[in-house]
């Protein structure tokens, strides 16, 4: 049987039909495949932010904590045995209040013996300023006696000589009482002198036995005080926050017997990384977060060295306290460091660092978010300077994009 023949017009026409759909199964294909390789990412799932033309304010943000402005730390004078603690921590007190009590024996024995020997002292002294000046008074009377008889020698040889003058005295009677005369002088001479000699020897020995006295009046003074520093106590009037003792601690001098702060005097000791210091300076503006309010500050310290990677900063409060404000609360700081007028800038991305280039992911209008190199500059705790790269207006993922390291390119969805 025979069979009908399709014509040759007909065939071209069902070949081009089939190219076609083929061709356009490929296109799709293809196309199905490069959107297949570039990954799709939910928008509410990274941060975007927009490149802003303006005024850039760098800030430096390190964590801290509140601390006193003075602290009271209360040593032992002396060694003694914890006897009693008269009070806990956290307690208000004023300058007389009693802390704690130490108990010492040995302290106690040791001043009963300074005070009897300053007693045997002051009474040997009284014994000795009475038998100089028996001495003394002696003396004086030596010089009284000689100096009447001298006066009497003389008014003899004065007689003589106007009786011998009348031939009534010999020259023999009249040489005697001349001599008598000049050796009295002599001797009333030798009694004066011993007389001085005896009240500048009677003053030096009274003056050396002062000085003893003295010197045992302060031994005794100072045993009385640490007698009485067995009685520990604030000092000032403050907030006790440490009392790092026990009933019973045997303690030596110096050790630590209590700390007092004055709780409504605290400043912030902000801890800054050593690479972010190097822009600090004194009487920077700087705000305080503590997690209960925000308050104003000033820079009033920068520590000349850098310890475990960082350097500590003292930020004078400016504003009140927020209540629960107290010392050793975590605080979080923010110091301003300058204006930077007419500059590029966008929210800081992740791990991108001052002075740096980093590739950010930026947003096409079609919805395409492609690698670009960005240069950066100056930055901030939040913000940062953009340098070469990025345009006014421009859309960049500035969160984590560490997933997508070996893409170029991604699809926001």
């Amino acid at each position: 049987m025979d069979r009908p023949r399709t014509p040759r017009r007909n065939r071209k026409l069902y070949l081009t039909l089939v190219g076609a759909v083929l061709l356009a199964v490929a296109t799709t294909t293809v196309g199905f495949r490069v959107d297949a390789g570039m990954p799709a990412v939910p928008r509410q799932s990274v941060r975007i932010a927009k490149v802003e033309h303006g005024t850039l304010d760098r800030s430096v943000g390190s964590p801290g904590t509140l601390v006193p402005e003075r602290i009271r730390w209360i040593t032992a004078a002396t060694t003694g045995r914890v006897e009693r603690l008269d009070t806990e921590p956290g307690a208000v007190l004023d300058a007389q209040a009693i802390i704690l009590r130490l108990h010492n024996p040995d302290l106690e024995l040791e001043t009963l013996q300074a005070k009897s020997e300053l007693a045997a002292a002051r009474a040997e002294l009284a014994n000795l300023a009475a038998s100089l000046e028996t001495e003394r008074l002696g003396q004086e009377a030596a010089v009284a006696s000689v100096s009447s008889e001298r006066s009497e020698a003389a008014r003899t040889a004065d007689a003589n000589e106007r009786l011998a003058l009348l031939g009534s005295v010999s020259g023999d009677e009249l040489a005697r009482s001349r001599e008598r005369d000049d050796e009295l002088g002599t001797r009333l001479g030798i009694e004066q002198r011993r007389l001085r000699v005896l009240s500048k020897a009677r003053v030096a020995q009274l003056e050396a036995h002062r000085a003893r006295v003295t010197q045992l009046e302060a031994v005794v003074r100072f045993r009385e005080r640490q007698l009485r520093d067995l009685e520990v106590t604030a000092g000032e009037a403050g907030v006790l926050q440490e009392l790092p003792v026990e009933v019973g601690q045997w303690v030596l001098p110096g050790t630590l017997l209590a700390k007092v702060v004055q709780p409504d005097r605290l400043k912030a000791e902000l801890r800054v990384p050593e690479i972010r210091a190097k822009d600090l300076r004194i009487d920077q503006d700087a705000r305080i977060d503590t997690h209960n309010g925000v308050i104003e500050g000033r820079i009033a310290r920068i520590d000349p060295s850098v310890t475990g990677g960082v350097v500590k900063v003292d930020v004078r409060l400016l504003g009140a306290l927020p209540a629960g404000a107290r010392p050793d609360l975590s605080v979080d700081g923010i110091i301003e460091l300058e204006r930077v007028p007419d500059v590029l800038w966008i929210k800081r991305p992740a791990r991108a660092e001052a002075e740096g280039t980093v590739a950010l992911f930026v947003l096409d209008a079609d919805g395409i978010a492609r690698r670009r190199r960005v240069k950066l500059g100056r930055a901030s705790v939040d913000t940062i300077e953009v340098v070469e790269g990025l345009q006014e207006g421009d859309e960049v993922i500035v969160s984590d994009t560490t997933t997508w390291d070996q893409d170029e390119r991604i699809r926001i969805d």
